[in-house]
């Protein structure tokens, strides 16, 4: 898979670009905000080629390693 690709994924399964607040990142993770933390797939998002896991205990707010 392409980064391409995972980045689109990952915004697939965070309820795409109309739910997304902010976007940050580090060296292991993409950080996301979101409007509706209940349109997040943690189990989609698990199942991303190359996504390690997830820190996702915040509601708004998940990490995507």
């Amino acid at each position: 898979m392409s980064n391409e690709q995972m980045a689109q994924s990952i915004l697939q399964f965070t309820g795409g670009k109309g739910n997304i607040r902010m976007v940050s990142n580090c060296m292991t993770r993409v950080r996301i905000h979101v409007k509706d933390d209940g349109a997040i797939q943690d189990a989609a998002l698990k199942n991303v080629e190359g996504v390690l896991g997830l820190v996702h205990d915040n509601p708004g707010y998940v990490e995507v390693v």
